[in-house]
């Protein structure tokens, strides 16, 4: 299945940052306006931030607009009642070690809306002398060609010495480019209108010297990106190549490349994510998934481009079951509603569609194939409230969601693939409180009654110090364990504070030289 277009996990079904370090090189652009237009919302978003091998990232910077989270030991962040663009929420991710992610999705009034972010690793994959240039070629397929004496440091002075190449080619044929992409698939093209992108490839590049300072380009460098085997046919012969602008969530075309073989060729003036993409005229489709007339949650929802076989976007639906986001204009497409065991519950062909539409809820019924298990009940705190800042995470064998509490009361339906009991895990955000795991046995109605989210203390997975004049976020980088020693032998009181992170500044180690935790300065 390719992914080519995904415009986000909670869904701009394309179909549904700027990182303002002090490290970074800012390359100017001229000021566009937002792509779509601004329509403000009140709406819990609900995440997850993994790396390559699915695995959760915890203590991942997380940001909002103006709001920051850092992730927690699941890989898990939360926003409660957050005003944001309904026709586009940016999300940013960022950890060390990795790539920065961010995605784009669209919310409603008073819903919660889930994504998932697969941040990709930051490896050096080659080195080259700023004085000679030189080819750097990644062990997965393309290369990237650097003029000499064309690297500048971050205050636009010229740089000599030995540059470092990070850079990861992400292959829009693989079922997990919608989760690595950044942003969405919306864009801005030359004429400065909005289009919608289908991806023929994409890689992120960036430079650093050998201490770790970044670095940017001066003269142009030549970009050759795959093309995946099973997209090489409908490849045209030149294509536009588009730039991720992570001050906007958008991708702006510049320049193009040409098909050499399986291989786009083209020539860039500086780095960030770059892709080779068709665009599309888009239109806006909404629509809602039903069981038996009950709204399903964290399903996802692909929309197929029938006169482009595997072109296929997918997004995530939300706690109403609702879906929405931007498809091609006038094409026949094939919509489809799959479980998260893989199993097509639904599917249809729809359209052409020259304007914006909202479809009729697909309401599934009867057997469906797999077993639906229906899991309610209330999470309350030490007092025996309900809890109004909390989610729970609903695993039946490794299959898991996660539902935000609507003043402390969670129900989800879900598909059950191969598992005998369903296990659900309570959190209070604001008390810093977990509850012990709950199991029961599989059936079509699993009512928990009350859990109570005060067995266990959240270890936050960030400390906020003071060192002289400035002040630091400390991260926990090998384990939850709390660093509190750490922070007293600074001289100063960990709280938990909103945060802004500029630049990693110190490294801590233990006695063996193992990274123990990071020290990000802040504001």
């Amino acid at each position: 299945m390719k992914n080519n277009w995904f415009l986000l996990v909670a869904l701009l079904l394309v179909f549904a940052g700027c990182r303002k370090n002090t490290d970074e090189i800012i390359i100017e652009n001229e000021q566009m306006d937002p792509p779509l237009t601004v329509e403000m919302v009140n709406s819990n978003l609900v995440g997850t931030v993994v790396n390559e091998a699915g695995d959760a990232i915890e203590g991942a910077v997380v940001r909002l607009g103006d709001l920051q989270k850092l992730t927690d030991e699941n890989g898990i962040f939360t926003f409660q009642n957050a005003t944001v663009d309904g026709n586009g929420a940016y999300i940013q991710v960022e950890a060390p070690g990795y790539f920065p992610g961010s995605r784009t999705t669209t919310a409603r009034n008073n819903t919660t809306s889930q994504v998932r972010i697969q941040l990709l690793e930051r490896a050096i994959v080659g080195t080259f002398s700023s004085s000679t240039g030189g080819t750097v070629t990644l062990s997965e397929g393309g290369q990237i060609d650097f003029s000499g004496n064309g690297v500048v440091d971050q205050s636009g002075n010229p740089y000599s010495g030995e540059v470092e190449v990070a850079a990861n080619w992400l292959n829009p044929s693989d079922p997990g480019f919608q989760d690595q992409m950044p942003g969405d698939m919306r864009a801005v093209d030359a004429n400065e209108e909005t289009v919608l992108l289908v991806s023929m490839g994409m890689m992120a590049v960036e430079l650093q010297t050998p201490s770790g300072d970044p670095l940017q380009i001066s003269e142009p460098a030549t970009l050759t990106i795959p093309v995946p085997a099973d997209m090489v046919a409908e490849a045209p012969a030149t294509i536009p190549l588009w730039y991720f602008d992570e001050d906007m969530g958008t991708w702006i075309e510049e320049g193009q490349a040409t098909l050499q073989g399986n291989e786009y060729v083209g020539v860039v003036n500086h780095f960030t994510f770059w892709n080779c993409d068709v665009p599309y005229p888009l239109i806006q489709l909404d629509g809602q998934v039903l069981f038996n007339d009950k709204p399903l949650e964290g399903y996802t929802v692909t929309i197929e481009i029938v006169s482009s076989p595997g072109e296929t976007a997918g997004t995530i639906t939300d706690s109403d079951g609702f879906f929405g986001g931007l498809v091609p204009a006038d094409e026949l497409l094939i919509i489809s509603v799959v479980n998260i065991c893989g199993e097509v519950l639904y599917t249809e062909e729809i359209g052409p569609f020259s304007n914006d539409v909202v479809l009729d809820p697909i309401n599934i019924t009867g057997s469906v194939g797999f077993f639906l298990a229906e899991v309610e009940g209330t999470l309350v705190n030490c007092d025996n409230e309900p809890v109004q800042n909390g989610y729970v995470i609903i695993d039946a064998e490794g299959n898991s969601i996660v539902s935000a509490t609507d003043n402390g009361a969670f129900n989800s339906v879900f598909p059950v693939c191969d598992a005998t009991e369903v296990t659900v895990t309570g959190l209070d955000i604001d008390a810093e409180k977990s509850s012990d795991p709950v199991t029961a046995p599989i059936s079509t109605n699993i009512d928990l009654g009350e859990i109570q989210a005060c067995d266990n203390d959240l270890v936050p997975p960030y400390y906020v110090v003071n060192i002289g004049t400035r002040n630091f976020v400390i991260v926990n980088t090998l384990n939850s364990e709390p660093i509190t020693p750490a922070i007293q032998n600074m001289g100063s009181q960990g709280q938990n504070t909103p945060i802004t992170v500029l630049m990693v500044d110190y490294e801590f180690v233990d006695q063996a030289g193992n990274e123990v935790f990071l020290a990000y300065q802040i504001e």
